[in-house]
């Protein structure tokens, strides 16, 4: 085992969820232009939440459901062409954004199953906003194709996002083409290391840069060599068991059918509200099939947290000698790869 193996795992990923979060130091500290208190009970809420004690402190917000990419596992690839491409406007976000904070929301990310930089303009536009209402913990996932010169010279001066998580999936660029199909493996490269050479030029440590590496029987050969070669480069690595699209067309999934974990965090803590502003209780790929209502059809979010629906949902995971996982979350559960993680 290397030297780098032997950095910590964030409390936060042991809750639950899908991803082990291991860096040197703490992943999910505090931004400076955040005050250090309102910090720590952030923290503290988000962890007592995750551990059942239910309080929405989370939004994902989904800009737009498109993306440049047509990765393998992911559901959305499917359907790119043809498709009416919804967007949110900046009035919805505003109106969207504005009603979270009085319910607790103190977290937001700007993306569901989408690529956020398509419209770089918004996505600034709705952090934003964000900072403004209150949230203090404001992120984003993305691809990394698009993180130009200028894109991130925008993230690193702004002060509005705490962190920047980059899906890579990969070392080497054949094994990167066959799973993030319409990517350059090379070409993310070059934007991550410009994103640290810069961070470095102004001297500052947010936002936050973490990589992401989602295992799949085409990449999991190449999992502990992508541990060793980012741990020393980026503030954080995430080892990700995969979940299989609902719709997955792989011939032999047998070796998915054990149930990883029989607890989920995030329906105890979050909503997700997608382009089309259909609420949902999760951020999996299966929770479409849990949808709660819509906002556009005047559910606001406090009605979606608090519903029977919600609350039923939260119960299957507290109360689990008393109740059944709902069949979409033991689909999730189930089509996680269970190779081990390191």
């Amino acid at each position: 085992m290397s030297e780098g193996m032997l950095f910590p795992e964030s409390s936060i990923s042991s809750l639950g969820g899908m991803a082990r979060i291991r860096s040197k130091d703490d992943y999910f500290s505090c931004p400076p232009w955040i005050p250090i208190d309102q910090w720590k009970e952030y923290r503290t809420l988000y962890t007592k939440a995750s551990q059942g004690a239910s309080s929405f402190l989370q939004l994902d917000l989904e800009l737009t459901d498109n993306c440049n990419y047509k990765c393998l596992e992911c559901p959305i690839s499917d359907s790119l062409e043809g498709r009416k491409i919804s967007s949110l406007s900046e009035s919805d976000i505003a109106q969207i954004l504005g009603s979270a904070p009085n319910l607790g929301a103190l977290a937001l990310k700007l993306n569901y199953i989408n690529e956020p930089l398509l419209n770089s303009k918004m996505l600034f536009k709705a952090a934003e906003i964000a900072k403004s209402l209150g949230y203090v913990d404001i992120y984003f996932t993305t691809n990394g194709s698009m993180m130009s010169t200028e894109v991130n010279k925008r993230l690193i001066s702004s002060q509005l996002f705490s962190r920047v998580q980059v899906s890579l999936d990969a070392v080497h660029s054949h094994t990167y083409s066959s799973i993030r199909r319409g990517g350059s493996l090379p070409k993310v490269l070059s934007n991550i290391q410009n994103f640290l050479s810069l961070r470095a030029l102004m001297n500052v440590e947010w936002p936050k840069l973490r990589v992401s590496f989602l295992s799949l029987p085409e990449n999991i050969h190449e999992q502990e060599e992508f541990y060793n070669y980012w741990i020393n480069k980026v503030d954080a690595v995430a080892l990700q068991s995969s979940v299989l699209k609902p719709n997955s067309q792989r011939g032999d999934i047998s070796s998915y059918n054990n149930t990883r974990s029989t607890y989920c965090p995030n329906p105890h803590r979050q909503l997700v509200v997608r382009a089309d502003k259909s609420i949902l209780p999760c951020c999996s790929f299966w929770g479409v099939d849990l949808q709660l209502g819509s906002y556009e059809h005047s559910l606001s979010l406090d009605q979606a947290f608090n519903s029977s629906k919600m609350k039923g949902l939260q119960s299957t995971f507290t109360n689990q000698n008393d109740n059944k996982l709902h069949p979409a979350c033991q689909s999730c559960l189930s089509s996680c790869d269970p190779t081990v993680i390191i």
